[in-house]
């Protein structure tokens, strides 16, 4: 089941998103357990949209891990989450405790990422040129040597992997993409970062996505302060909106986790 674009801590929320997960449109999360099979799985995405750091903000969490202790004999359920989120509502709550193991992924190895990223891109029927070689007339050798670029680029994220792929084609022409080297940006981009945006974008990467009026809750301000805030994050290339949704620039993300971790954020 997935959760609001922008996120709820609202169990109003969160039996809506089980109904419409199950299909049984009627009775609460408990009758809902109850009718569907033996040996059912329910995968929970995005734990980090289902809390806020507020009053009233883990009754969602609150009702999860009730269900788990109640049905965990007869339904597995699956949940995955932010890493950085998770960490930080395992100190806020004992969620750990209601869990057979924790599993965290662990980064793509430069083959992989290679074997992704070439499956997507051969999909289009094009052939890519790099350093005036084409695709089919590269040794092996060169073409891992390629991957291994944009593997220290990404750190091995795969999302971030074949968003950058993309970013890196100078141009097309037919038939053919010219892609331009790979390379690591200046951290120093990010030393002018003002505290105050810091701790904003960290509550954007603990949650992944916030609506307006969740982010004026976490803050306790005005909404118009918020969308001021916004505006100035997404005028700095920071922050990005999808259907009223805010998140992080997902062309920036690694590196600026990593600079929150660096200012002792994350």
């Amino acid at each position: 089941m997935f959760a609001p674009d922008a996120g709820s801590s609202n169990p109003t929320d969160f039996l809506k998103h089980l109904q419409d997960a199950v299909q049984i449109k009627a009775g609460g999360t408990t009758a809902i357990f109850n009718s569907i099979p033996a040996k059912s799985v329910l995968i929970i995405n995005d734990l980090e949209l289902w809390w806020d750091r507020n009053t009233g903000g883990f009754a969602v969490i609150d009702e999860i891990v009730r269900l788990i202790n109640t049905f965990s004999d007869d339904c597995l359920f699956i949940i995955n989450a932010n890493t950085h989120s998770y960490h930080l509502l395992s100190q806020l709550k004992p969620i750990d405790e209601v869990f057979i193991g924790v599993i965290e992924c662990e980064p793509f190895a430069a083959e992989d990422l290679q074997n992704a990223i070439l499956l997507r891109h051969q999909s289009t029927g094009l052939q890519f040129v790099f350093n005036q070689e084409i695709e089919d007339s590269m040794f092996r050798v060169k073409l891992a040597r390629l991957f291994n670029r944009f593997f220290n680029f990404s750190s091995g994220n795969i999302g971030f992997a074949l968003r950058s792929w993309i970013s890196h084609v100078e141009k097309a022409e037919k038939e053919r993409l010219i892609l331009r080297q790979p390379e690591r940006p200046s951290a120093a981009a990010f030393d002018a970062l003002k505290p105050e945006w810091a701790y904003w974008l960290f509550q954007i990467v603990l949650h992944k996505h916030l609506s307006v009026p969740r982010l004026t809750r976490l803050f306790n301000g005005s909404p118009q302060d918020t969308e001021e805030m916004l505006l100035t994050l997404r005028r700095a290339g920071l922050v990005v909106v999808n259907h009223g949704a805010w998140e992080i620039n997902p062309f920036i993300y690694p590196f600026l986790v990593e600079k929150l971790q660096e200012m002792e954020l994350l």
